[in-house]
């Protein structure tokens, strides 16, 4: 088997300790190999270039910012920024690809733990202009829930990878000025949703046999399948899609109610371009 994908996922704690432990279930539930404080023998004591290296070993940068600005650590640290802030800037020393997520101004989220509420010196001002330098740079790609938050983090890492691999080799090192400026949106990669919808999958050929009369007999230009929550049609059709009979399924996409970029128009439109 080839070596893991190997990523680091960067935050704060005490304030995103569920969040995380969300996505690094998710993420090496798919396969990659995580490098998290969660597993240092005294994460809450870990020193600054520990973590500086760790960033720099990884292959890719996962960074979740809520609204604290972290521990700012006195010694090495002339700039006097955070741990999360120097991990961000390491990754991007170190070329790695950075997945940025931030909470959701509109999420509900407890005031204590919140700097500017908090009273925490500057901290909140820090924060603040993190979160913007932030999506000046990156875009805006909010999450409300862990679950929200996991399935956009897992969806983007493959994205990211997917892209990746599939440029030659003299497009992977370089970027025309054009690609540079444009911040075009990639399209969702949903094989890690359709494999679980899939595990475990039997039966129900005869509805699989009235979709395929629907579009080989029937001349429909389009086909609603209507059900009670819970019945499996989310399921159904990641094993049509699976299937894809006839090769006649040449683009598909889901719609998540609880992953707000799945509903933006400019994310479907490519992803059924792509």
């Amino acid at each position: 088997m080839a070596d893991k994908t190997r990523g680091y996922v960067s935050s704060t704690f005490s304030d995103l300790e569920g969040y995380r432990a969300k996505v690094n279930k998710a993420l090496r539930k798919a396969g990659y190999e995580l490098v998290a404080m969660e597993d240092y023998p005294a994460f809450d004591e870990r020193p600054l270039y520990k973590c500086l290296d760790d960033v720099a070993s990884c292959d890719i940068y996962v960074g979740i910012l809520a609204w604290r600005y972290g521990y700012i650590p006195e010694k090495d640290n002339p700039d006097k920024k955070s741990i999360t802030h120097r991990e961000y800037e390491r990754a991007g020393d170190s070329k790695l690809p950075r997945l940025m997520f931030l909470l959701d101004p509109e999420a509900d989220w407890k005031r204590d733990r919140m700097d500017v509420v908090a009273k925490e010196g500057k901290k909140g001002a820090l924060i603040q202009r993190f979160r913007d330098e932030v999506q000046t740079r990156h875009g805006r790609a909010f999450f409300k829930s862990p679950d929200d938050l996991a399935a956009q983090v897992v969806w983007a890492i493959t994205a990211t990878l997917s892209e990746r691999y599939r440029q030659p080799p003299d497009r992977k090192q370089t970027a025309s000025a054009e690609s540079r400026s444009w911040n075009w949106p990639k399209p969702w990669d949903f094989g890690p949703c359709f494999v679980s919808k899939c595990r475990d999958f039997v039966g129900r050929e005869w509805l699989f046999q009235q979709v395929a009369d629907c579009v080989t007999h029937d001349g429909s230009q389009a086909l609603l399948i209507q059900a009670d929550y819970g019945v499996g049609k989310s399921a159904f059709i990641a094993e049509l899609v699976h299937r894809n009979p006839g090769r006649r399924i040449i683009a598909h996409h889901c719609c998540q109610y609880d992953t707000h970029d799945t509903l933006n128009p400019a994310l479907f439109a490519t992803g059924v371009a792509a």
